[in-house]
């Protein structure tokens, strides 16, 4: 097919079987007859080149926009809620200088999986429920790692109870 055809019927983008100058052989845009490769290559280095004005867009659009950009935020949380749950803990964990550096792809996937299982414990169940670390991260005499095998999952009483401290301790 090619532009002229792809502009009758009303189409955003085309594929007319040849390669642009960078030997692509993907999809063009009907309005431009540019190749979207190319283009989304060339935002890229843009947005690279340019990460203040990327930023200032960004925040003019949020002002302007706040309810959009609330609901969209807000809707992304809510269906990954235990992927931000994960990052969030990641993070702070990272700041305490207590997630390991050679934690795997794998190991990350475990963890998530955690909160994941402490979220759907408490759907279940009716009561709260937190991913604990069987050493605590700020110990008095130990630190422990934000790593899969020093965390499990316990009711939010337990975990309160047991405060900063080995299990040992509480008992």
């Amino acid at each position: 097919m090619n532009r002229k055809e792809a502009k009758l019927l009303g189409l955003k983008r085309y594929s007319d079987g040849c390669a642009c100058p960078k030997g692509h052989q993907g999809e063009r845009y009907t309005s431009t007859g540019n190749c979207v490769e190319c283009q989304l290559a060339y935002k890229r280095a843009w947005a690279k080149a340019n990460p203040e004005t990327i930023n200032a867009l960004n925040r003019e659009y949020k002002a302007s926009n706040k309810g959009k950009a609330k609901q969209f935020y807000s809707a992304a949380h809510k269906k990954h809620r235990a992927m931000y749950a994960s990052i969030a803990r990641l993070r702070k964990a990272h700041i305490k200088r207590a997630c390991p550096a050679a934690l795997t792809k794998a190991d990350k996937a475990e963890i998530e999986g955690m909160y994941h299982f402490a979220q759907v414990m408490r759907k279940i169940t009716g009561n709260e429920y937190h991913v604990d670390h069987i050493t605590p991260l700020r110990g008095e005499n130990i630190m422990g790692l934000h790593a899969p095998w020093n965390l499990q999952v316990i009711t939010a009483a337990e975990n309160l109870r047991k405060s900063n401290k080995l299990i040992e301790e509480t008992a």
